[in-house]
């Protein structure tokens, strides 16, 4: 429960695939969760040397630090290349085969900031 209600995409992975994702994930990406469920993270990135250098740097933070965040291009299910940040944490800093929980959130999807009424 606490997970759909989150305003943010949360998943978890394992070796970089996905095995929980909640609604808003599958809104941003525009996937529907069985979609994703035992999928690569490779769907989200635009080319294969975007995806090996992005997991590199990823869990050499994760191994590192517990933690990390980072701002990347995503690529959604209908091909729009939108701006996010994902911020993760290490199930189990020293063993990163427990898995990584992460919250993602899309900028340019994001509802447009409306004026106060009459002004311009």
């Amino acid at each position: 429960m606490l997970l759909q209600s989150a305003p943010v995409g949360v998943l978890m992975l394992v070796d970089r695939v996905f095995v929980e994702v909640n609604d808003r994930l599958c809104e941003l990406t525009g996937y529907p969760r069985e979609s994703l469920l035992g999928q690569s993270t490779r769907l989200f990135l635009t080319s294969e040397t975007q995806f090996l250098g992005f997991g590199q740097e990823l869990y050499d933070q994760l191994a590192r630090d517990g933690s990390t965040e980072f701002e990347f291009r995503l690529r959604r299910r209908d091909g729009l290349i939108i701006d996010t940040l994902l911020i993760c944490a290490a199930v189990e800093r020293t063993d990163l085969s427990q898995g990584v929980v992460s919250t993602l959130r899309g900028s340019r999807l994001a509802p447009p900031v409306l004026s106060p009424r009459g002004r311009s």
